[in-house]
């Protein structure tokens, strides 16, 4: 799916020397993998493949054994890559095929965190959790650590009077209550104080503020803000304006990725193995669902119409469906690449495809393009 054709070299009907053999290989980024005729004896990625083979056949070494099974059909399969995501999504495929019992511990992402608001218990909370689990339940992220989305999960409660208590109880007046409860900051159902209707209503003032990243309510304090000056009520605008400058604190710790993960989509712009394109990588609903190159030269040097080209591409992307599992993969991919230290390419969210950034995605393209690194490589499998 998001490899194409591998380059096959057969070792065990080779008949030059190992040395002879690694002068022909390239010394560019790749995901390989060395098998027989039934079964994939290693699977990774490097940033140069003859320098990774090399090493592997050097004489003594542990992979130089399995150069020596020639009887085997053992042969070299190798794609090249253009940019790290490309070689993690390379990786992740093959060990999806290869190695289905194991392949989630053989590809280590590296740990995401979000904030779940759980909406199928009696008096909805949020938490920070790893796991993409249950369809009753809002998550919000991903958060690059455990402690961004712990900060943003109490910074957010802030703004609003849902419980931050773990336990399980049955209301009534004799609950002892909180801290919060006494605050004014918890509408405290333990205490029978408000219905679950009532209380459900603030959760989906909640549920509304992640789902828009927080810009409903900007909007709504802000008209506020206006409304309370034009009527001279300046202690009204006052206190509006204090809630609007600690939202927008809030909101600046949220980089581009976290949203409803139901609702994140976007397309990665990386380079490509060829010098004049790069690859689309699209995630719809935070599953990837289609790779496409988009070559930046135009017919004998005349311009490439961009953006008549993006929108033939738009047409050709289907939507997919996924298990919680296999999008917390996906989304998983997506945060150690987009989170790496050098990071090649660039990430362009987007809010539905009646709203794509055409120009934003063009100029990301033109950027890479000019910005050529190269690719890193992901752990061995």
């Amino acid at each position: 799916m998001w490899l194409r054709a591998p380059t096959v070299v057969e070792l065990g009907s080779e008949p030059a020397g190992p040395e002879e053999l690694l002068s022909n290989l390239p010394a560019s980024p790749a995901v390989y993998l060395f098998a027989t005729h039934d079964s994939v004896l290693h699977l990774g990625s490097t940033r140069s493949l003859r320098r990774r083979v090399q090493r592997l056949l050097r004489p003594g070494s542990l992979a130089s054994r399995l150069f020596g099974l020639n009887q085997l059909g053992l042969a070299l399969h190798y794609w090249l890559v253009g940019s790290s995501l490309e070689a993690m999504l390379g990786i992740y495929e093959l060990a999806r095929q290869h190695f289905p019992e194991d392949y989630r511990s053989r590809f280590r992402l590296r740990p995401v965190f979000y904030l779940q608001l759980l909406q199928g218990i009696r008096f909805p909370r949020t938490q920070v959790t790893r796991r993409l689990r249950g369809s009753r339940s809002l998550y919000f992220g991903p958060f690059r650590t455990r402690h961004a989305a712990e900060n943003f999960e109490s910074e957010l409660l802030n703004f609003f009077q849902i419980r931050r208590c773990r336990e399980d109880f049955e209301p009534s007046p004799e609950h002892p209550g909180c801290i919060y409860g006494e605050m004014n900051r918890c509408l405290r159902p333990c205490q029978a104080q408000v219905s679950e209707q009532e209380y459900r209503a603030e959760v989906q003032r909640v549920a509304g503020f992640l789902r828009t990243r927080g810009r409903g309510m900007l909007r709504a304090l802000v008209a506020a803000r206006e409304q309370a000056s034009q009527t001279l009520d300046f202690e009204q605008a006052a206190y509006h304006h204090a809630t609007i400058v600690r939202l927008e604190r809030l909101l600046r710790q949220l980089d581009e990725l976290a949203t409803d993960v139901e609702h994140l989509h976007g397309v990665a712009v990386t380079p490509s193995v060829h010098s004049t394109a790069v690859e689309l990588w699209f995630m719809v609903h935070g599953v990837w669902v289609q790779r496409t190159s988009l070559d930046l030269s135009g017919a004998n040097g005349a311009p490439v119409p961009l953006g008549q080209r993006l929108r033939e591409i738009l047409e050709q992307v289907q939507q997919a469906s996924a298990g919680h599992a296999e999008r917390e993969e996906h989304v998983g991919i997506l945060a150690s690449w987009y989170y790496a230290h050098a990071r090649d390419g660039d990430w362009v969210r987007f809010e539905d495809f009646s709203s794509f950034p055409y120009r934003k995605v063009i100029a990301a393209a033109r950027r890479v393009l000019a910005d050529r690194r190269p690719a890193a490589s992901p752990a061995s499998a």
